[in-house]
């Protein structure tokens, strides 16, 4: 190799200056895919985040309107004003409360609305409502009880008697005590033979009073009276204007229905359908 003999610096030649080392395909499409996959963890990460937010908020949120369900059995509620009394005082304290179970009982003769005014509550409470037949069964219920451990849960139990009473006590101190949870236990104290006879035994009610008094459970006894002939006439009525009845048919209606009709022993039950049946 020769040397450079006239002391001048090198020349360069243009374009020989080294360009930088260009990222491969392969590299790009690494490096978007990279990027497209933080984006997919971020999105994923925002929506399970948002979900929990909102269960969380719907979980601990109230699911009855109290006000809303004592307006509703005040105005629905046929001629029962100290029962629907006894239920909404009941219900204020229920409100207040943050876990705890609480029984209301309703006693009476058939006819006389306790079913109607459980079904009123059902409506309220809805979806978080069980409905229990004797012989009482509790470990399915207690298990979705305490998954709703934020909500108000009603448990209906219908067509008890005097001989349930001590099934009925042991089930109520099973029940969770560290969620919410209204039971409504409905008596009936009209008994009916094998020849279908009626009997209403009114010595019951004490009876049941009695033994849950004796069992020391928190209680309320909400007491539902018989229908005269004439307030049976004026449910009876007040159906008519409510499906807009001409009144000119009003009395021949009143009259075959309720004519046909043994108020004391089966009361307002099964009228709406003799209505339906002359209109």
């Amino acid at each position: 190799m020769k040397n450079r003999s006239d002391g001048k610096a090198p020349v360069k030649k243009p374009g020989s200056r080294r360009a930088p080392r260009a990222e491969s395909q392969d590299e790009t499409s690494l490096g978007s895919a990279a990027i497209r996959h933080s984006g997919y963890i971020s999105t994923f990460i925002l929506l399970i985040s948002t979900l929990l937010i909102y269960d969380l908020i719907v979980s601990t949120s109230e699911n009855v309107d109290f006000e809303a369900l004592k307006a509703d059995l005040r105005t629905s509620v046929y001629n029962q004003s100290d029962s629907v009394r006894v239920i909404t005082e009941r219900l204020d304290q229920i409100q207040k409360q943050d876990h705890a179970v609480d029984v209301i009982c309703f006693i009476g003769s058939t006819g006389v609305g306790k079913t109607f005014t459980a079904n009123i509550l059902k409506k309220h409470f809805s979806p978080f409502t069980y409905e229990l037949r004797t012989p009482l069964r509790n470990e399915e219920i207690f298990s979705t009880i305490k998954r709703n451990y934020f909500k108000h849960n009603l448990l209906i139990i219908d067509d008890l008697t005097l001989e349930d009473v001590d099934n009925l006590v042991l089930f109520v101190k099973s029940v969770p005590q560290d969620v919410r949870v209204l039971v409504v236990c409905i008596f009936n104290i009209q008994e009916t033979d094998s020849l279908l006879n009626h009997r209403i035994s009114y010595d019951h009610v004490d009876k049941i009073v009695d033994k849950l008094n004796l069992a020391e459970i928190s209680y309320t006894a909400a007491k539902f009276h018989e229908f005269t002939e004439d307030q049976v006439r004026g449910w009876v009525l007040k159906q008519l204007e409510i499906k807009g009845v001409d009144k000119q048919f009003h009395s021949k209606i009143v009259q075959t229905v309720v004519g046909n009709q043994n108020v004391r022993y089966n009361g307002l039950k099964g009228l709406n359908s003799k209505i339906l049946l002359e209109l």
